[in-house]
């Protein structure tokens, strides 16, 4: 909710934000109490009431995202503006609006790119939100985050295939390269099918059974592999592929702000190239390291763990359905 007030105050002039913040929270505040049902009215003022209060109300949810992205208006900044304010009934209807106004706007200025990767993910992200099969969307922490997810720029829950990305956090300029990574997890067939294996057989109940196996068989060992191969396929490789298809998309949006960060950890390529791959899986790999505890103390588990990640080293993870929206660039 806090997210929500301070953001509501968003001015396109850097200049009138940075030095009149109270009036601009009194002018938009003033605009929306506006917004109040006639009295007595019959059923066509009624209709035109609130035609004209979704215009306004989209409006102003619309320029909260322009505002982010030109001048990355920090919501912090006007919590104090809004401490004086009585708006909540008009907060509540912009919380319906606002992850619609980042998402969707998100997805226009996309389809405007001269990439076709880029129309081709944005037009598919558009697709997967309009058939629900993203269950949930949202930009600020969800409630039941612990501290430390409420530090992160944003998340995908794999479980409910949902995701938020958090302005309150996230500076403006790294907005589109954490939409890639996230919608990339959402738009990951691979990962969807590991999701659903794990929710009808949990892996750690199975190789606790295997473990206790006293020989196996080649067969058994090959079901091993398949079964750790998908869990992977929730985990690591899962990672892989969302950091590969964010780096394409990265590279080919024209006049994207630069990243630092991330073009570190790209070793400041220039480009977008098959060596590129390697390096995010070389930085990815350390970072997912299993230990042989528990189940994984059983050396013929853990050596089938460490043969698949041995051979990845060589040749790397399959990207899947999500190699459509890789380019290279010469």
């Amino acid at each position: 909710m806090k997210f929500l007030l301070t953001l509501l105050l968003v001015n396109l002039s850097s200049v009138a934000v940075a030095q009149a913040p109270r009036n601009l929270c009194k002018e938009i505040a003033t605009e929306l109490r506006e917004l109040r049902p006639p009295l007595f009215a019959g059923r066509q003022r009624l209709f035109e009431y609130q035609q004209r209060a979704g215009i306004v109300y989209h409006a102003v949810a619309d320029k909260i995202f322009n505002s982010y992205l030109a001048q990355d208006i920090k919501p912090k900044a006007y919590t104090d503006c809004f401490h004086s304010k009585n708006m909540s009934a008009q907060v509540e209807r912009l919380e319906t609006l606002l992850p619609g106004a980042f998402f969707f706007g998100t997805i226009r200025r996309l389809k405007l790119s001269s990439s076709e990767s880029v129309r081709l993910f944005a037009t598919d992200v558009e697709k997967a939100l309009n058939s629900g099969s993203i269950t949930f969307l949202d930009i600020s922490v969800p409630s039941d985050s612990n501290s430390g997810t409420a530090l992160k720029f944003g998340g995908f829950h794999r479980g409910q295939n949902g995701l938020y990305i958090n302005p309150n956090q996230l500076p403006s300029h790294q907005w589109n390269l954490i939409f890639f990574h996230e919608f990339a997890h959402a738009l990951d067939d691979s990962l969807r099918s590991a999701v659903e294996n794990e929710a009808k057989s949990p892996l750690i109940p199975y190789l606790e059974r295997m473990a206790k196996k006293g020989v196996w068989t080649e067969a058994d060992e090959e079901e091993v592999r398949t079964r750790i191969l998908s869990s992977l396929d929730r985990g690591f490789a899962a990672e892989f592929r969302a950091w590969i298809v964010a780096a394409s998309l990265y590279y080919q949006t024209e006049k994207l702000p630069s990243v630092e960060w991330f073009e570190q950890i790209l070793q400041f390529s220039s480009r977008f190239e098959p060596a590129t791959e390697k390096i995010v899986y070389d930085f990815l790999s350390p970072r997912f390291v299993t230990e042989p505890k528990g189940v994984f103390a059983d050396p013929r588990i853990f050596d089938v763990l460490t043969s698949i990640r041995e051979s990845w080293d060589e040749v790397l993870p399959k990207m899947g359905p999500l190699k459509k929206y890789i380019t290279y660039q010469n």
